[in-house]
């Protein structure tokens, strides 16, 4: 495809995928003169098939966009990001992967939170998040509104535990409050926890009513999961249902002693049987019956 050509002006929708010879300077050009384009999908990959980062790019507004798709090397999609002006409101699914961890500066982390923080603050500022996944392993971490807006940043090694706390610093409280479904893995849990042990004035999602469990190569967590419940109790903002239906112990690895929820007696908690994924079942803590609980012999 031609960008330059003055057919493009006129597109709602695009989607390129990765092309060798593609510099940033021209897809911004191209950009700024499409003034009706809605949708726009860069699939570049993690490769270095798809653009390079280049000096002295310009940035550009594009009024009507209201979804932006990017995937691709890390400082490429920082490069990109830092110079487009999205439309109010617009969503961005963003994709992408460190290929070289130790090349990674400190000025780098400060500039991929200035820079993610401008697309939530511009989407949030619009919209209310009610769903939220928060996924954090040791190569890989995800921020995502169910909605609409996803950060997801992987490596093939290992990802800096100092950029989860970082990309969820580009969240204000605002941007969560009303936050009623949050699925977290162990490792995402963990931060949370360090949160409201700290200023008690920006304490987050606490409006959470269920907590979704993701397994993750964390060791058994049941201690610290229990803990987090009963804080939040103590907090006054109680969780409502513990969902475990995304983890089958028959087939999982990693252990949990699901008979201490017995200790948040109201607690709801609601998973599936490993002989049938639709077969959903639920327990109310308290009720003197912990061993139906999953993971427990029959």
């Amino acid at each position: 495809m031609n960008l330059e050509a003055s057919w493009t002006s006129n597109l709602i929708s695009l989607t390129l995928n990765p092309a060798s010879n593609l510099k940033l300077s021209i897809l911004l050009e191209t950009c700024s003169r499409m003034r009706s384009l809605q949708t726009l999908r860069l699939i570049f990959g993690f490769g270095r098939k798809g653009p390079f980062p280049e000096d002295s790019l310009h940035y550009v507004i594009i009024p009507s966009l209201s979804t932006l798709v990017v995937e691709c090397p890390f400082d490429v999609s920082l490069a990109l990001l830092d110079h487009i002006k999205p439309a109010p409101g617009c969503s961005l699914r963003l994709s992408t992967n460190l290929t070289n961890i130790q090349s990674i500066t400190s000025t780098d982390l400060v500039a991929a939170q200035r820079i993610i923080a401008k697309f939530t603050n511009n989407y949030f500022c619009h919209r209310s998040a009610t769903s939220f996944r928060l996924s954090f392993d040791s190569n890989f971490i995800k921020v995502e509104d169910i909605e609409g807006f996803m950060v997801s940043i992987q490596s093939v090694t290992t990802v800096p535990v100092s950029l989860f706390p970082l990309l969820l610093g580009t969240f204000e409280p605002a941007h969560t409050s009303g936050v009623k479904t949050l699925w977290v893995t162990t490792n995402a849990l963990i931060h949370i926890i360090n949160l409201h042990n700290g200023d008690g004035q920006r304490r987050p999602f606490p409006q959470i009513k269920t907590l979704t469990w993701q397994p993750d190569s964390f060791p058994d967590c049941t201690s610290l999961i229990v803990n987090f419940l009963a804080s939040r109790r103590r907090l006054g903002m109680p969780i409502e249902i513990f969902d475990l239906t995304e983890w089958y112990p028959t087939f999982s690895h990693i252990p949990m002693d699901t008979k201490m929820l017995e200790e948040i007696p109201g607690l709801k908690v609601i998973w599936r049987d490993d002989e049938g994924e639709d077969t959903l079942r639920e327990y109310i803590c308290g009720s003197g019956r912990p061993q139906v609980l999953p993971g427990n012999p029959s």
